[in-house]
């Protein structure tokens, strides 16, 4: 399940110094799409730590430090109208980011008190609230599309796999391990079903959790109609059963 929620969309890739390039200014606000493109680039260096079968405890502390410096950022800006995405006014922004605040800084006092199996768990835990923002409804923007980073060369095939499976992750792996890659056969099966168009998982993969969410939430199965209609026959009143 913790595997299922990594990335991001999620995945989600520069570092913190994004944020200081973003203006000349120091006394400049920082906008929101700044802050989301710094997170990118933290969650881009992070991940490949968090499928490595032996993360380095400084290369996790440092971006665990990070995210929960920008998750700080982020919350502020929810929480005033001023400062949030523009026309965005869903209640619930505020809510995700005060638990996306708690996890994150949850599980860098992890990684800081040594924790760091605990701690890298934590994180893979953490993109998820990725996920939950950008799945909101159907005005969220997509999260952009990154080149894997750099490090992800050392990782084994396994790792590398574990990496660009996961929900939200939109780098780019190579042609080499995608068309080894589970998603491959997913995507097949989610277009050969009819629940989004060719193409639509590659090129986005939130509408098109979206849809596959619509779709489960609508479909019911055979035996599971059956047993409605027994239910309802047994409740419905003697004079009335057919």
């Amino acid at each position: 399940m913790r595997r299922s929620v990594l990335g991001l969309v999620f995945s989600v890739l520069h570092g913190i110094t994004m944020l200081s390039s973003a203006s000349a200014d120091p006394a400049t606000p920082i906008s929101w799409q700044a802050k989301m493109r710094a997170l990118g680039a933290t969650m881009n260096e992070l991940l490949p730590q968090l499928v490595s079968r032996h993360p380095e405890k400084e290369v996790v502390f440092k971006h665990a430090r990070t995210l929960a410096e920008l998750a700080h950022a982020v919350r502020d800006d929810a929480a005033r109208k001023m400062t949030r995405p523009s026309g965005d006014a869903d209640p619930s922004l505020p809510i995700l980011a005060n638990q996306f605040v708690e996890d994150a800084e949850v599980a860098y006092a992890a990684v800081k008190s040594g924790q760091l199996a605990y701690g890298v768990s934590l994180l893979r835990s953490v993109t998820g609230h990725c996920i939950a923002c950008h799945t909101r409804h159907e005005a969220n923007s997509e999260l952009p599309s990154f080149p894997l980073s750099p490090k992800t060369n050392a990782l084994g095939r396994v790792e590398q796999a574990d990496l660009i499976t996961e929900p939200g992750n939109s780098t780019r792996p190579s042609p080499s391990i995608r068309r080894s890659s589970p998603t491959t056969n997913s995507r097949r099966r989610i277009r050969s079903s009819g629940s989004a168009p060719s193409g639509t998982v590659s090129r986005s993969p939130f509408a098109c959790r979206r849809a596959l969410r619509r779709r489960c939430a609508s479909s019911t199965t055979p035996g599971r109609k059956a047993a409605l209609r027994s239910s309802s026959a047994a409740t419905r009143p003697a004079g009335k059963r057919r």
